[in-house]
């Protein structure tokens, strides 16, 4: 099957990926990315995405999106990633009220997690007793 996005990246862009990978610079994920775009680079190694999954262990889906985000994107957006445009659910404890000295706690819960809850509020009830 014929590549859909083709990744051609400039010299520039291969001596920034080769010092990512060198350093180890950044997270786990942007090492990763920049792998998997130094060996999809038509101008260079030009694996197919079967070779690139197994090398590096991931899904070919996972180098189709990459050499997608390339095209769609650009250089910088794929190889750092994008920010999520909404953060995770926030904490349900705050480890702020055991500083601050507010001892409410709020879960939400099943009614088949209620031992959880009675281990949370002892656990509550003793550090409030003992740091008075």
């Amino acid at each position: 099957m014929q590549k859909r996005y083709l990744v051609k990246l400039s010299q520039a862009e291969q001596d920034e990926l080769r010092e990512v990978i060198k350093r180890l610079s950044g997270s786990g994920q942007k090492v990763r990315r920049a792998q998997i775009l130094l060996k999809a680079n038509m101008n260079g190694a030009n694996w197919t995405d079967a070779q690139i999954a197994g090398a590096f262990e991931c899904r070919t889906k996972t180098v189709e999106n990459i050499r997608q985000r390339l095209v769609e994107q650009g250089f910088e957006s794929t190889l750092n990633g994008a920010k999520r445009e909404n953060p995770p659910t926030a904490k349900r404890l705050d480890g702020g009220w055991f500083k601050k000295g507010r001892f409410k706690v709020t879960l939400t819960a099943q009614s088949r997690a209620s031992s959880a809850m009675l281990y949370v509020a002892d656990c509550v009830s003793f550090y409030a007793f003992w740091n008075r």
